[in-house]
């Protein structure tokens, strides 16, 4: 622990011994060293959060029949079951040495895959996300010696509480024409599909419409002036996780820990670019030496807060909310990771 006792407070913990908290423990309950005012501003944000939350997300989707009836609401199709539904699933591509992290993937009865993304920062790359992630889901799903025909249908499903088209649309579904003959339809079993929260445009059933609604705004009056049953069942899962005490303190850890490993870090790098700057400005004699060498350190500081925080599997929109850093500049984060 590199923080004094002064920056623990600032963080919003007791006045306590820095010894005494290490992230890295499991043993180490650090939400009990909380202040009561921090935990209570938590604990609200904890209650306030949205369907939108990767965090409640995850969870909501985890339950198969949630993300089943999700689905046929959305492809108006009917699915016997889902085989399995598994949380920020991590595909390894052994050609590439790198690997996507996915919110929800899941197979039908049919071996068709759903890949469902939950994407509550506004963010332009979303069309090369979805082609990366499509063809890492292509790998590994055929088989090593499999024939190229066996691959089955993907959907890959951005959730977006923005409009990634700038078109006003509810939703923007892609599939592979022929620019020649725009008819003419490629058939290749890949379907992209992205919903737009704050969308005004497009047709779409009225329980889909409800979806998007709810979605940043998952409060009691809404559900319970919902007619949707996917709304209510959602709502219900939705309950539970808040009233879930352990998943609260999930969720209270995950901040704290995030707090500290940005403010380690920040701390690391703005102290490196002081005595970088002062360095330089004396050998020098210019103060922007000073200014380059702590703008320097800050930015190592917010890239080494990404980096454990990719290590631990939080989300990028988290990542990019708490260290500023863009999506693309953590994406490339990732990979540096995978390559070393």
């Amino acid at each position: 622990m590199n923080l004094s006792k002064a920056e623990l407070k600032k963080l919003g913990f007791a006045d306590i011994d820095p010894k005494v908290i290490d992230i890295d423990s499991a043993e180490v309950n650090i939400i009990s060293l909380l202040t009561p005012e921090t935990w209570a501003q938590l604990e609200k944000e904890y209650k306030n959060l949205n369907l939108s939350s990767d965090f409640i997300f995850c969870q909501v989707m985890r339950n198969p029949k949630i993300c089943k009836m999700f689905l046929e609401t959305l492809l108006d199709i009917s699915i016997e079951k889902i085989v399995y539904t598994e949380e920020q699933k991590t595909i390894d591509n052994e050609f590439l040495d790198k690997g996507v992290r996915l919110d929800i993937y899941a197979n039908d009865e049919k071996g068709t895959v759903y890949n469902i993304e939950m994407q509550a920062a506004e963010t332009r790359d979303l069309p090369e996300r979805s082609r990366y992630y499509q063809g890492n889901i292509d790998v590994n799903s055929l088989k090593k010696g499999g024939l190229y025909k066996d691959l089955t249908y993907s959907y890959v499903i951005f959730i977006c509480c923005f409009d990634p088209f700038g078109k006003g649309g509810l939703r923007y579904t892609f599939r592979n024409v022929c620019d020649e003959y725009p008819e003419l339809c490629l058939k290749d079993k890949a379907v992209k599909i992205f919903l737009n929260t704050r969308g005004s445009s497009g047709k779409i059933s009225k329980d889909l419409m409800e979806f998007l609604d709810y979605t940043e705004n998952s409060t009691d009056d809404f559900a319970e002036s919902a007619k949707s049953e996917l709304i209510k069942e959602i709502h219900g899962e939705i309950t539970e996780i808040k009233e879930n005490s352990r998943s609260g303190a999930n969720y209270m850890t995950m901040i704290m820990k995030d707090r500290i490993a940005r403010s380690e870090a920040e701390s690391e790098g703005i102290a490196k670019g002081r005595a970088e700057g002062r360095a330089e400005g004396r050998a020098e004699g210019r103060a922007e030496g000073r200014a380059e060498g702590r703008a320097e350190g800050r930015a190592e500081g917010r890239a080494d807060v990404a980096l454990k925080m990719i290590k631990a599997r939080a989300s990028f929109e988290f990542i990019s909310e708490m260290t500023g850093l863009s999506l693309d500049e953590i994406n490339r984060l990732q990979e540096s990771i995978a390559a070393s």
